[in-house]
């Protein structure tokens, strides 16, 4: 039997800026939220991979919430 459930996961936006200390990351706030930016990261492709490890995260964690 073919298992025809889609898992989907909307996944938080984030933004990336760079300052003078080097690349900030983000989440964007949401009403209420309030997020401190993480970094500094030297390139923007390390700043990049830390988003990607957090949206990760977020997916593995909803995931075994069901």
């Amino acid at each position: 039997m073919l298992d025809t459930s889609k898992n989907v996961y909307m996944l938080s936006t984030w933004s990336i800026e760079k300052r003078r200390a080097g690349w900030f990351i983000s989440r964007i706030p949401f009403f209420d939220d309030t997020h401190q930016p993480k970094g500094p990261y030297s390139t923007i492709m390390s700043a990049c991979l830390m988003i990607a490890r957090e949206l990760a995260r977020e997916v593995v964690r909803r995931h075994h919430k069901k």
